[in-house]
């Protein structure tokens, strides 16, 4: 009789497991087929009624064991809420604030347009996390292009020798501009004649000139070797800060 309670607590334990998997792996059922039912009813019909009770208990210490150890999730616990990031209320460290809610990080590593826009997103990704995107910078006027401009000069008075080239968010891939952020330009600072021959190409990426007389007016060339720049350029990126600022899907670039 003994081995007859042994077998149907056994049944029962893995009926009791398949309810638990099936709630895990989100299916609407509650056992696996019709075998496993008649199963457990045979095993049960074969034992007096006076050994039910203690078939009962020995059915809930496996219960209970089999809960404690693995965990049986017939009911989900709430999901815990997101942490809102960091850098939705201040610059991470090493950017550079801008109207309190944009930040700026220049980065001296050369590469074409479309691996500096990936840096950048990447940059932002180690340093705030999830829920702020970060792109190539974007510059809607004229004072954030001096901005902008001042820290690129800063970094070039350090230790890091620089280019005299920067990239920026700014290309023509299908026919009209547009930043990697998805906004439209609002203002451009184009150096003499470049604005013309837009007209009639695409493909093309912007860069600012870092010195001579050009220096922070735009220019736009290659994406991959602007100015015979085999590496590409440096670049300045930007982030939102934001929460609320619902960021566009990255434009397509060129590879």
């Amino acid at each position: 009789m003994l081995s007859r309670l042994f077998a149907a607590a056994e049944l029962g334990f893995l009926a009791i497991s398949r309810l638990c998997l099936s709630h895990t792996s989100g299916e609407q059922h509650f056992c696996t087929g019709p075998a496993a039912g008649d199963d457990i009813y045979r095993a049960l019909s074969s034992i007096p009624p006076t050994r039910m009770y203690a078939l009962y208990l020995l059915v809930m210490a496996f219960i209970a064991l089999h809960t404690l150890s693995t965990g049986c999730p017939f009911h989900h616990p709430p999901s815990e809420p997101s942490t809102p990031s960091v850098c939705h209320t201040k610059c991470p460290s090493g950017w550079h604030n801008y109207l309190e809610n944009h930040c700026f990080v220049m980065v001296g590593e050369r590469l074409p347009w479309a691996k500096a826009e990936k840096r950048c997103h990447e940059l932002v990704l180690e340093a705030c996390g999830q829920g702020v995107m970060g792109h190539l910078a974007s510059i809607n006027g004229e004072a954030e292009n001096s901005f902008v401009h001042v820290l690129w000069r800063r970094m070039g008075r350090g230790d890091l020798a620089i280019d005299t080239l920067y990239w920026i968010g700014l290309t023509k891939q299908t026919g009209q501009l547009q930043w990697t952020d998805g906004s439209q330009p609002l203002y451009a600072n184009w150096d003499t004649g470049v604005e013309e021959n837009l007209d009639s190409i695409d493909g093309v990426c912007a860069y600012v000139s870092g010195s001579g007389r050009s220096q922070g007016r735009w220019d736009a060339g290659d994406c991959r070797r602007p100015m015979d720049r085999v590496n590409g350029l440096p670049f300045a990126c930007e982030l939102a800060r934001n929460p609320d600022l619902v960021q566009p899907s990255a434009i397509p670039g060129p590879a």
